[in-house]
């Protein structure tokens, strides 16, 4: 017993107890560490967990107005206005009338785009997309050689259909996401 003793006494003169104040710099410092990482922690969890319970929080790539569909975004115009006013707001806005894969994806399922332009011109080599590609020849509007001056393609009952570029109609801006 008195070798146990002895033994306990010997550890404490090895490793004497301080009390908390006299605790060299560096535990003093470990210690606050400690601290600061358990308030962190705790306030990572919290956060974690607030925004994890967000319902129907989902990422929006286009700007407000704007439907995302097929990664691009469009915009539906509430008015009508003539094609060159219609291409103007949606170069304003970095967008495009829409162009084929525009027509093929979104607005062949979007019935309100019926009677809308579409970033399709007559020039002087024919019809073509306003970023300058030929409109397939499926898709050519049929010739009126009554009206000469229809020169802007518009969407009607799934078909580009030539319009006097004055007329008002309403239209549609289309832009990738990225």
């Amino acid at each position: 017993m008195k070798r146990a003793q002895a033994a306990s006494e010997g550890d404490q003169a090895e490793f004497p107890m301080e009390p908390l104040g006299r605790l060299p710099l560096y535990m003093k410092s470990l210690r606050w560490a400690l601290v600061v990482m358990a308030v962190f922690l705790a306030v990572s969890a919290v956060t974690i967990v607030a925004l994890a319970s967000r319902v129907g929080a989902t990422c929006q790539p286009c700007p407000p107005g704007w439907m995302w569909c097929e990664e691009h975004c469009y915009y539906l115009s509430a008015e009508a206005q003539a094609w060159e006013a219609s291409q103007a707001f949606c170069s304003s806005h970095h967008a495009t009338l829409p162009l084929l894969g525009h027509i093929q994806d979104f607005l062949s399922r979007y019935p309100v785009t019926k009677y809308s332009w579409v970033g399709a011109q007559r020039g002087p080599q024919g019809w073509h997309w306003i970023d300058g590609a030929p409109l397939p020849p499926h898709l050519l509007p049929e010739e009126d050689e009554d009206q000469p001056d229809l020169k802007c393609g518009g969407l009607e009952e799934g078909k580009i259909v030539a319009w006097d570029c004055a007329s008002p109609r309403s239209w549609v801006c289309a832009k990738g996401t990225k």
